[in-house]
Protein backbone atom coordinates (compact mmCIF):
# COMPACT_ATOMS: atom_id res chain seq x y z
CA UNK A 1 0.00 0.00 0.00
CA UNK A 2 0.94 3.68 -0.10
CA UNK A 3 1.18 6.16 1.92
CA UNK A 4 1.03 9.89 0.60
CA UNK A 5 3.68 11.78 1.91
CA UNK A 6 1.68 15.19 1.27
CA UNK A 7 -1.42 13.84 2.92
CA UNK A 8 0.67 12.67 6.10
CA UNK A 9 2.51 16.05 6.52
CA UNK A 10 -0.84 17.41 6.30
CA UNK A 11 -2.45 15.50 9.12
CA UNK A 12 0.54 15.98 11.44
CA UNK A 13 0.60 19.58 10.93
CA UNK A 14 -3.00 19.71 11.89
CA UNK A 15 -3.12 17.09 14.39
CA UNK A 16 -0.31 18.68 16.51
CA UNK A 17 -2.27 22.01 16.69
CA UNK A 18 -5.13 20.04 17.70
CA UNK A 19 -3.34 18.89 20.34
CA UNK A 20 -1.63 21.82 21.48
CA UNK A 21 -5.32 23.38 21.74
CA UNK A 22 -6.42 20.27 24.06
CA UNK A 23 -3.47 19.82 26.22
CA UNK A 24 -5.59 18.85 28.75
CA UNK A 25 -7.69 15.92 27.14
CA UNK A 26 -6.42 12.18 27.25
CA UNK A 27 -7.56 11.13 23.75
CA UNK A 28 -7.72 7.67 24.39
CA UNK A 29 -10.01 6.77 27.55
CA UNK A 30 -7.73 6.13 30.11
CA UNK A 31 -10.40 3.79 31.73
CA UNK A 32 -10.02 1.39 28.63
CA UNK A 33 -6.34 2.21 27.35
CA UNK A 34 -4.56 2.57 30.55
CA UNK A 35 -1.65 0.27 29.79
CA UNK A 36 -1.40 1.70 26.33
CA UNK A 37 -1.20 5.46 27.09
CA UNK A 38 2.09 4.45 29.65
CA UNK A 39 3.23 2.11 26.63
CA UNK A 40 3.30 4.92 24.24
CA UNK A 41 4.83 7.20 27.39
CA UNK A 42 7.55 4.92 28.32
CA UNK A 43 8.54 4.50 24.20
CA UNK A 44 8.65 7.93 23.68
CA UNK A 45 10.86 8.64 26.46
CA UNK A 46 12.91 5.30 26.46
CA UNK A 47 16.14 4.96 25.55
CA UNK A 48 15.33 3.34 22.21
CA UNK A 49 15.57 6.45 19.76
CA UNK A 50 14.63 4.85 16.99
CA UNK A 51 11.54 2.98 18.66
CA UNK A 52 10.40 6.09 19.06
CA UNK A 53 10.28 7.07 15.28
CA UNK A 54 8.78 3.70 14.44
CA UNK A 55 6.13 4.76 16.84
CA UNK A 56 5.55 7.56 16.05
CA UNK A 57 5.77 7.31 12.04
CA UNK A 58 3.44 3.94 12.12
CA UNK A 59 0.50 5.94 14.27
CA UNK A 60 0.56 8.48 11.36
CA UNK A 61 0.72 6.56 8.26
CA UNK A 62 -2.07 4.11 9.70
CA UNK A 63 -4.16 8.12 10.27
CA UNK A 64 -3.14 8.85 6.54
CA UNK A 65 -3.86 5.35 4.82
CA UNK A 66 -5.90 3.07 7.40
CA UNK A 67 -5.64 -0.49 5.17
CA UNK A 68 -1.61 -0.18 6.57
CA UNK A 69 -0.22 -2.48 9.23
CA UNK A 70 0.75 -1.19 11.92
CA UNK A 71 3.72 -3.15 12.14
CA UNK A 72 4.99 -2.88 8.74
CA UNK A 73 8.07 -1.45 8.03
CA UNK A 74 8.82 -2.17 4.19
CA UNK A 75 6.56 -2.82 1.31
CA UNK A 76 8.30 -6.44 1.14
CA UNK A 77 6.83 -7.59 4.59
CA UNK A 78 4.31 -10.33 4.54
CA UNK A 79 1.57 -8.59 6.41
CA UNK A 80 -1.26 -7.24 4.71
CA UNK A 81 -1.06 -3.45 4.82
CA UNK A 82 2.44 -3.38 3.91
CA UNK A 83 4.04 -0.45 2.94
CA UNK A 84 7.16 2.08 2.69
CA UNK A 85 7.87 3.50 6.40
CA UNK A 86 11.06 4.50 5.72
CA UNK A 87 9.54 7.12 3.32
CA UNK A 88 7.13 8.64 5.86
CA UNK A 89 9.68 8.83 8.85
CA UNK A 90 12.21 10.30 6.75
CA UNK A 91 10.47 12.70 4.62
CA UNK A 92 7.59 13.56 7.00
CA UNK A 93 8.48 12.73 10.43
CA UNK A 94 12.40 14.00 10.77
CA UNK A 95 11.53 17.29 9.01
CA UNK A 96 9.00 18.05 11.14
CA UNK A 97 10.66 16.68 14.26
CA UNK A 98 13.40 19.30 13.22
CA UNK A 99 11.39 22.28 13.06
CA UNK A 100 9.51 21.43 16.52
CA UNK A 101 12.70 21.11 18.63
CA UNK A 102 14.12 17.38 17.53
CA UNK A 103 11.69 15.95 20.63
CA UNK A 104 12.25 12.08 19.36
CA UNK A 105 16.21 12.69 19.44
CA UNK A 106 17.17 14.52 16.23
CA UNK A 107 17.89 11.77 13.91
CA UNK A 108 18.58 12.35 9.97
CA UNK A 109 17.68 8.55 8.84
CA UNK A 110 16.21 7.14 11.76
CA UNK A 111 15.13 4.10 9.62
CA UNK A 112 18.27 3.04 8.53
CA UNK A 113 19.32 1.44 11.96
CA UNK A 114 19.23 -1.63 12.88
CA UNK A 115 15.21 -1.80 14.77
CA UNK A 116 13.57 -0.31 11.59
CA UNK A 117 15.26 -2.56 8.77
CA UNK A 118 13.23 -5.57 8.76
CA UNK A 119 10.23 -5.88 6.88
CA UNK A 120 7.78 -6.15 9.84
CA UNK A 121 8.80 -5.10 13.26
CA UNK A 122 8.61 -8.15 14.91
CA UNK A 123 9.95 -10.55 18.29
CA UNK A 124 11.35 -12.47 15.72
CA UNK A 125 13.80 -9.28 15.10
CA UNK A 126 17.06 -9.45 16.76
CA UNK A 127 17.14 -6.48 19.35
CA UNK A 128 19.45 -6.18 22.21
CA UNK A 129 16.63 -4.89 24.38
CA UNK A 130 14.27 -7.48 24.50
CA UNK A 131 11.91 -5.48 26.96
CA UNK A 132 11.10 -2.50 24.87
CA UNK A 133 10.66 -4.78 21.70
CA UNK A 134 8.09 -6.42 23.76
CA UNK A 135 6.51 -3.10 24.83
CA UNK A 136 6.15 -1.83 21.15
CA UNK A 137 5.61 -5.12 19.32
CA UNK A 138 2.59 -5.52 22.15
CA UNK A 139 1.28 -1.60 21.69
CA UNK A 140 1.62 -1.77 17.73
CA UNK A 141 -0.30 -5.56 17.79
CA UNK A 142 -2.81 -4.13 19.58
CA UNK A 143 -4.21 -0.87 17.90
CA UNK A 144 -3.58 -2.77 14.64
CA UNK A 145 -6.52 -5.63 15.91
CA UNK A 146 -8.51 -2.67 17.49
CA UNK A 147 -8.13 -0.39 14.67
CA UNK A 148 -9.97 -3.09 12.84
CA UNK A 149 -13.55 -3.23 14.87
CA UNK A 150 -12.98 0.87 15.92
CA UNK A 151 -12.99 3.12 13.16
CA UNK A 152 -12.38 6.40 15.08
CA UNK A 153 -9.11 4.66 17.14
CA UNK A 154 -6.22 5.48 14.85
CA UNK A 155 -6.74 9.27 14.78
CA UNK A 156 -7.40 9.32 18.51
CA UNK A 157 -4.07 7.35 19.00
CA UNK A 158 -1.99 9.30 16.99
CA UNK A 159 -3.51 12.35 19.24
CA UNK A 160 -2.44 10.55 22.28
CA UNK A 161 1.12 9.84 20.54
CA UNK A 162 1.70 13.13 19.74
CA UNK A 163 0.33 14.55 23.13
CA UNK A 164 3.36 12.28 25.00
CA UNK A 165 5.65 13.99 22.19
CA UNK A 166 4.63 17.10 23.30
CA UNK A 167 5.41 17.10 26.71
CA UNK A 168 9.31 16.20 25.86
CA UNK A 169 11.20 18.99 26.37
CA UNK A 170 12.67 20.30 22.89
CA UNK A 171 16.37 18.68 22.86
CA UNK A 172 16.72 22.28 20.29
CA UNK A 173 16.64 25.85 22.36
CA UNK A 174 16.14 28.95 20.95
CA UNK A 175 18.87 31.76 21.65
CA UNK A 176 18.42 35.24 22.05
CA UNK A 177 21.14 37.59 21.33
CA UNK A 178 20.86 40.84 22.50
CA UNK A 179 21.09 43.55 19.62
CA UNK A 180 23.69 45.61 21.43
CA UNK A 181 27.73 46.26 20.48
CA UNK A 182 29.95 42.67 20.99
CA UNK A 183 32.65 44.84 22.31
CA UNK A 184 35.96 42.72 22.83
CA UNK A 185 35.55 42.77 26.80
CA UNK A 186 32.29 42.18 26.62
CA UNK A 187 33.23 38.75 24.50
CA UNK A 188 35.55 37.77 26.40
CA UNK A 189 33.75 38.31 29.67
CA UNK A 190 31.01 35.54 28.79
CA UNK A 191 33.41 33.04 27.01
CA UNK A 192 35.22 33.16 30.14
CA UNK A 193 32.67 32.51 32.42
CA UNK A 194 31.43 30.16 30.24
CA UNK A 195 34.36 28.07 30.33
CA UNK A 196 35.44 28.44 33.78
CA UNK A 197 32.89 24.83 34.32
CA UNK A 198 33.57 22.19 32.30
CA UNK A 199 30.34 21.12 31.05
CA UNK A 200 31.48 17.66 30.43
CA UNK A 201 33.73 18.73 27.17
CA UNK A 202 30.43 20.46 25.40
CA UNK A 203 31.05 24.28 25.78
CA UNK A 204 34.27 24.12 24.69
CA UNK A 205 33.25 22.59 21.07
CA UNK A 206 30.63 24.97 20.88
CA UNK A 207 32.75 27.92 22.03
CA UNK A 208 35.71 27.19 19.40
CA UNK A 209 33.39 25.88 16.24
CA UNK A 210 31.82 29.04 16.87
CA UNK A 211 34.98 30.77 16.90
CA UNK A 212 35.88 29.13 13.68
CA UNK A 213 32.81 29.50 11.89
CA UNK A 214 33.96 33.67 12.46
CA UNK A 215 36.78 33.16 10.95
CA UNK A 216 35.61 31.84 8.44
CA UNK A 217 32.20 33.98 6.87
CA UNK A 218 32.68 35.33 3.83
CA UNK A 219 34.68 31.68 2.75
CA UNK A 220 34.17 28.29 1.15
CA UNK A 221 34.66 26.68 4.53
CA UNK A 222 32.26 24.98 6.51
CA UNK A 223 32.15 24.02 10.03
CA UNK A 224 30.68 21.09 11.10
CA UNK A 225 30.17 19.56 15.13
CA UNK A 226 29.49 16.54 16.23
CA UNK A 227 28.71 15.73 19.76
CA UNK A 228 31.05 15.24 21.68
CA UNK A 229 32.91 12.08 21.62
CA UNK A 230 30.65 10.68 19.39
CA UNK A 231 33.35 10.43 16.46
CA UNK A 232 35.16 7.59 18.64
CA UNK A 233 32.09 5.85 19.26
CA UNK A 234 31.12 5.57 15.52
CA UNK A 235 34.39 6.28 14.29
CA UNK A 236 32.42 8.07 11.23
CA UNK A 237 33.80 11.90 11.60
CA UNK A 238 37.60 13.35 11.63
CA UNK A 239 36.83 14.79 15.25
CA UNK A 240 34.29 16.68 17.38
CA UNK A 241 34.69 19.97 14.78
CA UNK A 242 35.27 19.00 11.20
CA UNK A 243 36.85 21.76 8.23
CA UNK A 244 34.68 21.42 5.34
CA UNK A 245 35.09 22.42 1.41
CA UNK A 246 32.05 20.89 0.47
CA UNK A 247 31.64 17.39 1.00
CA UNK A 248 35.25 17.36 1.70
CA UNK A 249 36.73 17.30 4.96
CA UNK A 250 40.55 19.47 5.06
CA UNK A 251 41.07 19.36 9.20
CA UNK A 252 39.34 18.05 12.09
CA UNK A 253 39.69 19.53 16.04
CA UNK A 254 39.37 17.82 18.98
CA UNK A 255 37.78 18.91 21.86
CA UNK A 256 39.55 17.90 25.60
CA UNK A 257 37.90 18.95 28.78
CA UNK A 258 40.69 17.30 31.05
CA UNK A 259 44.77 17.53 30.71
CA UNK A 260 45.83 16.34 27.25
CA UNK A 261 48.44 13.25 27.38
CA UNK A 262 50.75 11.91 24.79
CA UNK A 263 48.30 9.44 24.21
CA UNK A 264 45.73 12.10 23.03
CA UNK A 265 47.95 13.10 20.83
CA UNK A 266 48.76 10.25 19.02
CA UNK A 267 45.41 9.24 19.15
CA UNK A 268 44.52 12.21 16.84
CA UNK A 269 47.23 11.79 14.84
CA UNK A 270 45.57 8.02 13.51
CA UNK A 271 42.48 10.19 12.92
CA UNK A 272 44.48 12.68 11.30
CA UNK A 273 45.82 9.64 8.81
CA UNK A 274 42.51 7.80 8.94
CA UNK A 275 41.07 11.01 6.93
CA UNK A 276 44.05 12.01 5.04
CA UNK A 277 44.38 14.69 6.97
CA UNK A 278 47.55 17.09 7.34
CA UNK A 279 46.02 19.39 10.14
CA UNK A 280 44.43 18.55 13.03
CA UNK A 281 44.01 20.54 16.19
CA UNK A 282 43.62 19.55 20.08
CA UNK A 283 41.34 21.94 21.87
CA UNK A 284 42.88 22.50 25.38
CA UNK A 285 40.55 23.50 28.07
CA UNK A 286 42.66 22.32 30.72
CA UNK A 287 46.42 22.22 29.58
CA UNK A 288 49.01 19.52 29.18
CA UNK A 289 49.77 17.07 31.66
CA UNK A 290 53.50 17.80 33.05
CA UNK A 291 55.01 14.89 32.67
CA UNK A 292 53.84 14.48 29.33
CA UNK A 293 54.72 17.95 27.78
CA UNK A 294 58.29 17.26 26.47
CA UNK A 295 57.50 14.19 25.19
CA UNK A 296 54.11 15.75 23.00
CA UNK A 297 56.42 18.41 22.36
CA UNK A 298 59.24 15.80 20.38
CA UNK A 299 56.13 13.93 18.95
CA UNK A 300 54.65 16.93 17.54
CA UNK A 301 57.84 17.73 15.97
CA UNK A 302 58.59 14.68 14.43
CA UNK A 303 54.83 14.37 12.93
CA UNK A 304 55.89 17.63 11.24
CA UNK A 305 58.66 16.77 9.56
CA UNK A 306 56.27 13.67 8.32
CA UNK A 307 54.02 16.47 7.04
CA UNK A 308 51.38 16.28 9.34
CA UNK A 309 50.69 19.16 11.68
CA UNK A 310 49.14 18.77 15.04
CA UNK A 311 48.62 21.58 17.13
CA UNK A 312 47.30 22.80 20.47
CA UNK A 313 45.15 25.82 21.36
CA UNK A 314 44.58 26.65 24.59
CA UNK A 315 41.12 27.76 25.41
CA UNK A 316 39.83 30.77 26.38
CA UNK A 317 43.88 31.80 26.60
CA UNK A 318 44.46 31.50 22.64
CA UNK A 319 40.79 32.90 21.67
CA UNK A 320 41.52 36.71 22.01
CA UNK A 321 42.83 37.47 18.97
CA UNK A 322 40.85 35.68 16.81
CA UNK A 323 38.12 37.92 18.60
CA UNK A 324 40.51 40.72 17.84
CA UNK A 325 40.75 40.06 14.15
CA UNK A 326 37.13 38.99 13.50
CA UNK A 327 36.04 42.37 14.48
CA UNK A 328 32.48 42.96 15.81
CA UNK A 329 30.53 41.78 13.09
CA UNK A 330 32.74 38.58 13.34
CA UNK A 331 31.92 38.87 17.13
CA UNK A 332 28.25 38.71 16.87
CA UNK A 333 28.24 36.11 14.45
CA UNK A 334 30.60 34.07 17.13
CA UNK A 335 27.75 34.71 20.05
CA UNK A 336 25.00 34.01 17.68
CA UNK A 337 26.74 30.90 16.54
CA UNK A 338 27.46 28.97 19.63
CA UNK A 339 23.86 28.34 20.42
CA UNK A 340 23.16 26.62 17.19
CA UNK A 341 26.60 24.32 17.95
CA UNK A 342 25.40 23.91 21.02
CA UNK A 343 22.01 23.08 19.47
CA UNK A 344 24.13 20.34 16.78
CA UNK A 345 25.91 18.82 19.49
CA UNK A 346 22.86 18.09 21.73
CA UNK A 347 24.40 19.91 24.40
CA UNK A 348 22.68 19.34 28.29
CA UNK A 349 19.82 21.39 28.90
CA UNK A 350 22.45 23.38 31.53
CA UNK A 351 24.79 23.94 28.88
CA UNK A 352 22.46 25.86 26.66
CA UNK A 353 20.73 27.08 29.45
CA UNK A 354 24.29 28.82 31.18
CA UNK A 355 24.72 30.21 27.96
CA UNK A 356 21.41 32.04 27.64
CA UNK A 357 22.15 33.19 31.09
CA UNK A 358 25.71 35.10 30.08
CA UNK A 359 24.23 36.77 27.44
CA UNK A 360 21.59 38.03 29.30
CA UNK A 361 23.79 38.81 32.18
CA UNK A 362 26.70 40.99 30.19
CA UNK A 363 24.96 41.83 26.87
CA UNK A 364 21.57 43.59 28.87
CA UNK A 365 23.48 46.22 30.85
Amino acid sequence: MDVSNEEAKRILQGEWEYVEGHLGETFLDLSVYSLQIQQVRDIIRGEQVTYRYILVTAALSKAANPGIHYRALQKGSRLQGAYDARSVAHGVVVPFEKSHGERLGGSNEPFLNRPARYPEFDMSNRDRSRGAQQRLFDLLDFCQTRSQTDKGFPRAFLRQVLKEMMAVSPSRQEFRVPPVQASLKKTVQVVNEYLAASGSGERLAAVCAAVFSSISLGTQLQIVAYPVNWSDKFAKTAGDIEFRVGTRVVKAAESKDKPITESDVRHCLMKAKQHNLTEYILLSGAGVVPKDRQGIGEFIDSQTREGINIYIMDVPEDLCPYFIYVGEQGRKHFLDKVGGFLNDIKATRDNKGAWQRLLDKHLLE
